[in-house]
């Protein structure tokens, strides 16, 4: 199976079979307060990068946990624990590199992970969940007007949630909506149509993502 990043008219952004590939983990980057590990998918056979995301160890975490929960935790090799002190200590960063990398290998070569919004949504590929900031429907003074929600499609529905496995918090409906920037917020975009009880204002974290999110979201609404 292939698995698009693009929407599905764009044949030159269609990922190869997973048996053909390799999930790597590279070049750790020490942050303020975490360390960013670049998420590669490349050729087995050419080893040519073909997509990358960045992450921090706790977005591994989350979606391993809800990973493990799906299979059993016997089938997957163990997730690298938390350190208090040392965290930054290069070889600490390295054999948490190494462990992160060999359970994302193994995931990807079960079916029944592989193909799971979360896994897609950690990765960034198209058809998977991930999170974005919603606006919320009230305004209340000297508070973020924005919550963080795990979001996924599920059939014509924009499901969010607490959090990724956590509990859905509601539902968009998608047929009829329409799907325009929004100019009031950095990486916005609104979800809006005369079925809806409202118009939902949700920022993604970056400008690329907002890309993919709205190439998602117009496959649905059309």
């Amino acid at each position: 199976m292939a698995f698009i990043r693009a929407p599905a008219d764009s044949p030159d952004n269609v990922l190869p079979p997973w048996h053909s590939l390799d999930v790597l983990v590279q070049d750790p980057v020490k942050e303020e307060d975490c360390v960013m590990y670049k998420v590669v998918l490349c050729s087995k056979k050419s080893g040519e990068e073909l997509h990358c995301v960045r992450r921090r160890y706790r977005e591994f975490s989350e979606v391993l946990k809800v990973l493990k929960g799906k299979v059993g935790g016997g089938k997957l090799p163990p997730v690298p624990g938390k350190q208090t002190f040392g965290r930054f200590s290069a070889s600490f960063i390295e054999e948490r590199r190494k462990g992160l990398q060999a359970v994302l290998q193994a995931v990807k070569d079960i079916q029944i992970l592989n193909e799971t919004p979360e896994f897609l949504g950690f990765l960034e590929l198209y058809g998977g969940g991930g999170y974005m900031k919603k606006l919320g429907a009230k305004t209340v003074a000297f508070r973020d007007p924005f919550k963080l929600r795990y979001f996924r499609v599920e059939a014509t529905d924009f499901e969010y949630y607490e959090r990724m496995g956590g509990t859905m918090k509601g539902k968009i409906p998608l047929v009829g909506a329409k799907v325009v920037d929004c100019e009031m917020y950095p990486n916005s975009l609104c979800i809006m149509g005369a079925k809806l009880p409202r118009t939902y204002v949700l920022c993604a974290r970056s400008q690329e993502e907002l890309v993919r999110w709205k190439r998602l979201l117009e496959s649905v609404t059309g």
